[in-house]
């Protein structure tokens, strides 16, 4: 489609474009993670979703990776940030094998009052990164 154009040429999705897309987080962003990962703005958080969400790299890896660049193997304060949102990602996955419902009903009953949007022109545009919001698009 298109719309996906420009996002799939941001992506190398070759195994050396994984290699290199994994070692310029440890080399250059890393160390910045804990302080910049919250700011949409900076280059701060590791691009790596799309290689870890196709199998292209696995998150033993990742974080494997993320511990011999900090302080000779030992976890700093950066690394703890990083891998424990490496760990969510998977607690997500082992959530939806868990509780299959979660794809339509929240995990605690008291969320089930919350109203969502059915408004289908309004999913498509979220789908599509045209919301008019640039930090929903991104």
């Amino acid at each position: 489609a298109p719309w996906a154009d420009k996002l799939m040429q941001a992506w190398d999705v070759t195994e050396e474009g994984t290699r290199k897309a994994l070692d310029e987080f440890i080399r250059q962003k890393l160390q910045k993670y804990e302080a910049q990962r919250s700011r949409a703005d900076l280059q701060a958080v590791s691009c790596l979703s799309p290689y870890l969400a196709s199998g292209m790299i696995s998150p033993r890896t990742v974080y494997a990776a993320s511990l011999q660049g900090e302080q000779g193997g030992k976890q700093s304060p950066v690394s703890k940030t990083f891998s424990r949102r490496l760990l969510w990602r998977d607690l997500a996955y082992w959530q939806f094998y868990r509780y299959p419902h979660l794809s339509h009903k929240p995990l605690r009953a008291h969320h089930t009052s919350h109203a969502w949007s059915q408004n289908r022109e309004h999913l498509i545009a979220w789908q599509k990164g045209r919301t008019g919001f640039p930090i929903v698009d991104a």
